[in-house]
């Protein structure tokens, strides 16, 4: 397979600063088929390159990795149900200030309709006094934007709450669970939450305010500051061991049992909420929802179907799938580099979306989808390469 294109729009990416490298790997349900590690792990070409091994920060990829089918795990062997309220599973202490809490089912924290709010804000997190009480205190204390069911909103302490859900059935830790019932039984030895190799091989996110480099450390400020294992983000893995658990959710697939039996269902749009492209977990491609203002599924490409599901990481991942094609398709990258907000969002967007274009074309893909293309000026390497092209 000819990689040149793919070559050539990962270095435009890396020149107009979207992401210093990255990683991007696809296959079927026998395995994988399209590999393409690019860039260093930072702007200084002295820094390691990029390898297809290289440990990323999944951050929110968590959700759908390790979170997600941990609740299908629970759903399968029958100890937890997705219409049960959560207060049959969560302490008093987390509905306090708000008693409409206790309508949340545990389909409204994975569909993202429970009325939570998003997150912990930055302001209370970078306080120099903030503990890990507090945060506790403030999502415990936090009261929903709107009655469950009504609406769709995003939310980390939806899927924080998930953890604890895990943690109360189980009996233990998450990352424990996680490892035992998820990764284990699929292979996934390089997925952990507490990464014990070189840290040379993991590829660093961002410099905190104080000038530290996070580097094997949780990139999420919420998770980094609650220490243990939480349901919405913290997963350290590479491209290979996401597309085995990737691959897990083809049709005709080996895979542990509870996902083959329920890959249906969770990867559906949820239809809680009129309009939503959310699925239990992840979401879907769409660009029908009303609570959506630009299109938050660029990373999926043009040419995976309208009918896929995937997911993003805040970091710069993303991971898509597809059923009807027997295709996924998991772009790692560390677009947080040096600092979040050093390039536009919507460079970053464009050229994830870019490579994930070029790479559906190198497969062979054709039709497109209904989601926009993404615009932007390309750079003159890249209109050179077209004009030749043409």
């Amino acid at each position: 397979m000819d990689l040149k294109l793919l070559n050539l729009v990962a270095q435009n990416a890396i020149e107009e600063k979207a992401f210093p490298g990255g990683v991007l790997i696809s296959g079927d349900n026998k395995g994988i088929d399209l590999e393409f590690a690019f860039g260093n792990h930072t702007y200084d070409l002295s820094s390691p390159k990029t390898q297809i091994d290289n440990y990323f920060d999944l951050a929110s990829l968590t959700k759908v990795i390790a979170t997600t089918p941990a609740i299908m795990y629970l759903i399968y062997n029958k100890q937890l149900n997705l219409h049960d309220p959560i207060k049959k599973y969560l302490p008093d202490i987390w509905f306090i200030n708000d008693s409409k809490k206790c309508e949340i089912e545990v389909i409204d924290l994975l569909a993202h309709c429970s009325g939570l709010i998003s997150c912990c804000p930055l302001e209370i997190l970078n306080n120099k006094d903030i503990t890990q009480d507090k945060v506790w205190q403030f999502i415990y204390s936090s009261k929903l934007l709107f009655p469950p069911k009504t609406n769709t909103l995003y939310s980390d302490i939806g899927f924080i709450m998930l953890g604890k859900i895990i943690e109360t059935i189980s009996g233990i830790f998450l990352d424990e669970f996680v490892e035992q019932h998820i990764f284990s039984p699929l292979k996934m030895y390089n997925s952990t939450y507490k990464p014990k190799c070189s840290i040379s091989k993991i590829v660093p996110t961002e410099f905190t305010n104080n000038g530290m480099l996070l580097q094997g450390v949780v990139h999420d400020e919420c998770a980094r500051i609650i220490k243990t294992p939480c349901g919405h983000t913290g997963v350290f893995s590479n491209a290979s061991d996401i597309a085995k658990y990737a691959q897990s959710w083809l049709k005709n697939s080996s895979s542990i049992e509870c996902i083959e039996k329920l890959a249906g269902k969770f990867a559906k749009k949820a239809q809680i909420v009129e309009n939503s492209t959310r699925a239990l977990g992840w979401d879907t491609v769409s660009i029908k929802n009303k609570n959506y203002s630009s299109n938050l599924q660029f990373s999926a490409g043009n040419y995976i179907n309208s009918e896929a599901f995937g997911h993003t990481g805040f970091v710069g991942n993303s991971l898509w799938i597809s059923r009807e094609y027997n295709r996924y398709i998991v772009l790692l990258t560390n677009q947080v580099y040096p600092k979040r907000d050093n390039t536009l969002l919507k460079v970053k967007h464009y050229w994830r979306n870019k490579l994930n274009n070029v790479a559906w074309e190198l497969l062979g893909y054709k039709e497109l989808n209904n989601l926009p293309k993404l615009s932007r000026e390309k750079t003159s390497a890249f209109k050179n390469y077209i004009i030749k092209k043409q």
